[in-house]
């Protein structure tokens, strides 16, 4: 006898991203596709909140039958609320790449715990 999988409900996931913390953006986020970013250094925090710019990250996660499978990428979040795929500043990248990995080995466990999905990860170049 086969075990068939369903990929699990877009409800349920979003409520197990929604709990690893505010990274989650569901406006981006499509059928089974979801978007998560990180705003992890402000470059003027003395700008107006509506004026600042910040180092981060942002990550595409695909689920299927098979499994997820997701890509990232380091860069700028702009005046226009958009990401920029421009080279960190050297000083910022050992920051931003821990705050990446932690919520990756979060993400992971959530998902092989909740719906026993393993997700393969890949950066995606500048």
């Amino acid at each position: 006898m086969t075990t068939t999988f369903k990929v699990p409900t877009q409800g349920r996931l979003q409520s197990i991203f929604l709990a690893l913390g505010p990274y989650l953006r569901k406006l981006k986020t499509e059928e089974n596709c979801y978007f998560f970013d990180s705003l992890g250094v402000c470059l003027d925090v003395e700008a107006e909140p509506d004026k600042r710019e910040f180092w981060g990250w942002w990550f595409k996660l695909t689920v299927e039958e098979g499994g997820c499978s997701a890509h990232y990428k380091f860069g700028l979040y702009d005046l226009e609320g958009e990401w920029q795929a421009v080279k960190v500043p050297k000083e910022h990248q050992v920051e931003l790449q821990t705050l990446l990995d932690d919520f990756i080995t979060k993400l992971a466990e959530s998902l092989k715990t909740n719906f026993n999905l393993d997700m393969t990860v890949k950066k995606t170049a500048v």
